[in-house]
């Protein structure tokens, strides 16, 4: 199984309304897109960034194939979106794991 895990750092002035968005919007396209069996939606209490909330969204794909479908897909407009809404008023980290155990 792949993790596509995206952290992302918020500024404290939207984390409230971004988050809702994340809940009803963001991450319901993501699924949406028959990449990702199940996913988990984090808040990192350990970030140390002054006017910043940090979150993290971990996506969980069958294998390498589903994945490269979804950044080759959707993954771009999705993320546009995001901008669009929030411009640089957030910070996202891709990182792309594989479950060993």
């Amino acid at each position: 199984m792949i993790i596509y895990n995206v952290t992302v750092q918020v500024e404290d002035s939207i984390a409230a309304q971004w988050l809702s968005w994340m809940q009803q919007e963001h991450i319901p396209e993501v699924m949406n897109t028959g990449c990702f069996l199940k996913y988990q939606l984090v808040k990192i209490f350990n970030a140390e960034h002054n006017s910043t909330t940090t979150y993290a969204v971990q996506y969980y794909a069958a294998d390498n194939t589903q994945l490269d479908h979804y950044l080759e897909t959707y993954a771009q407009n999705l993320r546009h979106k995001g901008f669009e809404l929030w411009g640089n008023r957030f910070i996202a980290f891709r990182t792309i794991m594989e479950v060993i155990e």
